[in-house]
């Protein structure tokens, strides 16, 4: 998938290192495989896209992708992007949610990953 986040309403998280679980689930279901090539960490983020053009209400959505552990990513290739949330609140916890099952070498535990 060709994707470019909005990066003018983009905020990651600190970095989350990857387990060997979530690693192999990663290996299964990227596309490009070469993708997690010295990829060690997950990059969580937060983007907003703008609900209409100049109205400034945002919709969010968590974005997540294999990342090295300098900060490094592809942004073309997004391993999960949610559904959109109405609140920023709403993804900030949804982030938090993900961030837990990354710590816990589950990923597994989230939807379906992008494709």
């Amino acid at each position: 998938m060709n994707f470019i986040p909005n990066f003018g309403e983009f905020y990651q998280k600190p970095l989350v290192p990857i387990g060997e679980n979530d690693r192999i689930l990663a290996l299964e279901k990227l596309a490009k495989q070469e993708l997690l090539d010295d990829c060690t960490h997950w990059l969580i983020a937060l983007e907003g896209i703008e609900i209409s053009q100049n109205c400034h209400f945002y919709q969010w959505r968590v974005l997540v992708y294999p990342a090295k552990s300098c900060g490094r990513f592809d942004c073309q290739h997004p391993y999960f992007i949610s559904a959109f949330f109405p609140t920023m609140e709403d993804a900030l916890s949804f982030t938090k949610e993900i961030e837990t099952s990354a710590t816990q070498d589950n990923m597994k535990k989230i939807p379906q990953a992008a494709s």
